[in-house]
């Protein structure tokens, strides 16, 4: 039969219709948040302790170390975003440096550091890797 070209039917019976499904997934959706920004606040805290305890610069104030701080912040679609930031004017110039200073990053490795933590917390919310 090599060379024959062969033609057929297929045919789809919906057990659930696809607007069930899509009710089903936002319903499920809106019942994970809740769970999943206090689980990702926890880990926020964690992050900035984290960024406190590692922070590669030496301290003169300790006003950048104490300014260090993170925040979680919930999408209208089933997200949440954790953010980590520096709250004093000069947070940018330690992450990346001047003509006259060298960089002493810590936002980037500590987002790294955490980068597993919070796609297990999900999996385990979500039961998704």
């Amino acid at each position: 039969m090599a060379g024959k070209a062969s033609f057929g039917n297929v045919r789809f019976t919906w057990i659930r219709p696809p607007s069930g499904m899509g009710d089903e997934c936002r319903r499920r959706a809106d019942a994970l948040q809740p769970a999943l920004a206090a689980r990702m606040t926890a880990m926020a805290a964690d992050l900035v302790s984290y960024m406190q305890a590692n922070a590669p610069w030496n301290d003169r104030t300790g006003d950048a170390r104490a300014g260090l701080s993170s925040n979680v912040r919930q999408s209208g679609k089933g997200g949440v975003t954790v953010s980590a930031f520096h709250t004093v004017p000069y947070g940018g110039f330690l992450e990346t440096g001047t003509s006259k200073m060298s960089a002493y990053p810590i936002i980037g490795p500590a987002l790294e550091a955490h980068y597993a933590e919070a796609r297990k917390l999900m999996a385990d919310i979500a039961g998704s890797g």
